[in-house]
């Protein structure tokens, strides 16, 4: 994926053509937020859901065609004959929908021509503006899926069927709400564009910069300070961005230059960079478009989601930064001057007011229960009031026309994912193939529970391979998910599991998107940062399976075995970063580093209190012999002084 939420990547065009496009963009956000807060209802105008995605995608994809140039050669401040051309047939099969829906809902199934191709050309727009937006992956997909669904008959063995007609085929996925009109449309057009909006007005109005000082003056001066800062930062900005690589390339560019000029090699500023950035995507309370699109698949709120998610999220963090602490003592590296920091005091007097959005969307999803877009669209609100006090966050009509534009061009993105999720979710159900993969996983894998586990984990990686992390969970979910949940996994703890791994594809090598543009800033080989940020993010991999098969780690369960396995995970994520960094009271050798990995995992496996035991005794009795070490090298060392 490419960068999300970069200017030079859209044309700017000048004259009407440009405020026409800032207009509707203006709109597009405007339309959504009074969708949201219920408006239409309260002035007695009552639509079906899917006129409203029609307008939205009408809307979406005209803008799309406007504002993203076909090459990354074209002209930024020119508009060639044939993208207006692929703009007003947007504008004409997508309002078409809003026009005929009432009558087209009692007769979805009906072959119809006009349906038909305005099916097949709502498509290809769909496929062409992800391949303008986010390289060919998702759109190679897509297409397999297409043609899968049409051959199936073609297919041997147990992913083999009988086809499905190009005319039904485009006509379903056209109109259908299993289809483009379905469940990910919602998601856009709902939740994800509203917590979008909440994040540019906290950011366009100085947030961004009140987190990094924040950060700064809170960890700058430790050992590792900015490296500590990068973690912080990133995980406060990438919960709220939801897209690692615009968390990577807004951070990074403070980060990664202040972690290389105190003594990180440029791979280990790059990786850090990098998984710090993408673990926003699993921290709560804000985690990305794809946690809202599992709140759908499995029919509960997302304030479930994100509760069952906080303790392996801590898990990843706390893994992180441990690393980074250690590998600041192994090497020496030392914090930035007091000169070098913001004052804390300063920040804090300054910034108070970015508390307050966040205050208001926990208490609104987690006490009162509010849906999840009002309560971000409240939250915005809130801050907005908050913020006129004060100059410097006041947001005035140009700063908030800047906000409704921004939120609108992330929208024209999610909004081509919506078309590909749609189509993929489309064949999916059609075809049954989500069964029959299941089946087949389940019959590779024997029947064994962690076989499947690492089949399940490497398929969903390799789907998420060079993907927008929304569309990959959504694949890998439908897919993979099935096959665990068959052998008695709960469908949360399943769902979360093909999440991660979707997610950590973004730092897992050789097509790792969040590391290629924190390694362009950190001046290093992506494959050497792609390692790297791997040997980082270790946690989330190892955390997948802890909660899978301990699903008290998900918050599911007594208060006791809650506490007892998070406390037990807590030790180990302490005791991996000491074997991955091979650091422990001092440098430690290459069996102390193996024995403490392999402590560290035994006392985190569930439901084997042996195994614990013993897990705990090699962590101690390495410990123990590292610790005497280190004191006879002191007291050498005094002695020869």
């Amino acid at each position: 994926m490419k960068a999300t939420g970069g200017e030079s990547r859209y044309r700017h065009l000048p004259g009407t053509l440009g405020i026409v496009i800032k207009t509707l963009l203006c709109i597009l956000c405007l339309v959504a937020i009074l969708y949201v807060l219920g408006v239409a209802g309260l002035l007695g105008l009552y639509f079906y859901v899917q006129q409203y995605f029609g307008l939205m995608f009408a809307l979406s994809l005209t803008v799309g065609f406007l504002i993203v140039p076909g090459a990354k050669a074209s002209a930024r401040d020119k508009l060639p004959w044939y993208d207006a051309l692929f703009a007003l047939i947007s504008l004409i099969v997508s309002a078409y929908i809003v026009f005929i829906y009432p009558r087209a809902s009692f007769n979805i199934g009906v072959l119809m021509p006009e349906r038909i191709i305005m099916g097949g050309i709502m498509i290809l727009l769909g496929l062409e503006l992800s391949r303008r937006l986010f390289g060919w992956a998702l759109v190679a997909v897509a297409i397999v899926l297409l043609l899968y669904a049409r051959y199936t008959y073609l297919v041997p063995g147990i992913l083999g069927g009988r086809g499905v007609s190009w005319q039904y085929l485009f006509t379903f996925l056209y109109l259908s709400s299993g289809g483009i009109l379905g469940l990910v449309a919602n998601v856009v057009f709902t939740m994800v564009l509203a917590f979008i909006f909440f994040g540019d007005v906290v950011f366009h109005t100085g947030g961004g910069k009140v987190i990094t000082d924040f950060a700064l003056a809170a960890l700058g001066r430790f050992r590792g300070g900015p490296a500590k800062v990068a973690v912080v930062a990133s995980s406060m900005f990438g919960t709220i961005s939801g897209s690692p690589v615009a968390n990577v390339l807004t951070t990074g560019t403070i980060t990664i230059p202040l972690m290389k000029s105190i003594g990180y090699r440029p791979q280990v500023a790059g990786a850090i960079e990098a998984v710090a950035s993408t673990g926003g995507l699993i921290m709560p309370p804000v985690m990305g478009a794809a946690a809202f699109v599992m709140a759908e698949l499995l029919g509960i709120s997302y304030a479930e989601v994100a509760i069952g998610a906080v303790i392996p999220a801590v898990f990843f963090y706390l893994g992180v930064f441990i690393q980074v602490d250690l590998v600041a003592a192994r090497t020496g590296l030392k914090g930035l001057s007091r000169e070098q920091l913001p004052s804390l005091r300063r920040v804090v007097s300054k910034g108070w007011a970015f508390a307050v959005p966040i205050v208001v969307l926990i208490y609104s999803l987690f006490i009162l229960g509010i849906p999840a877009a009002k309560a971000a669209v409240y939250s915005a609100g809130a801050f907005l009031v908050v913020g006129a006090f004060r100059k410097e966050t006041r947001a005035g009509l140009r700063k908030l026309l800047t906000v409704f534009e921004s939120t609108g061009r992330l929208v024209v993105e999610m909004a081509a994912i919506a078309i590909i999720a749609g189509v993929a979710i489309g064949i999916i159900g059609i075809t049954g193939v989500g069964i029959t993969f299941s089946r087949a996983l389940v019959e590779l894998a024997g029947g064994n529970l962690f076989l499947l586990l690492l089949l399940t984990a490497v398929a969903s990686m390799i789907l998420g391979m060079g993907m927008n992390a929304t569309a990959t969970y959504i694949i890998v979910a439908l897919l993979t998910a099935p096959a665990l949940v068959q052998l008695g996994i709960s469908e949360l703890a399943a769902h979360m599991f093909v999440f991660y791994f979707g997610t950590m594809s973004m730092i897992t090598p050789p097509i790792c998107v969040a590391v290629y543009p924190a390694s362009v800033l950190a001046g290093s080989p992506i494959m050497r940062t792609g390692f790297e940020a791997v040997k980082i993010g270790i946690i989330a991999y190892l955390a997948a399976f802890l909660f899978v098969l301990d699903p008290s780690l998900l918050l599911i369960g007594s208060p006791a075995e809650i506490a007892l396995a998070a406390a037990r995970g807590v030790i180990a994520v302490i005791f991996v970063g000491f074997a991955m960094q091979g650091y422990l009271f001092s440098p430690i050798g290459m069996l102390s580093r193996i024995l403490t990995g392999l402590g560290a995992i035994a006392l985190a496996t569930p439901n084997s209190y042996i195994v614990n035991i013993i897990g705990a005794g090699v962590i101690a009795a390495v410990a123990s012999w590292e610790w005497t070490r280190r004191r006879a090298r002191r007291k050498a060392a005094l002695s020869t002084d």
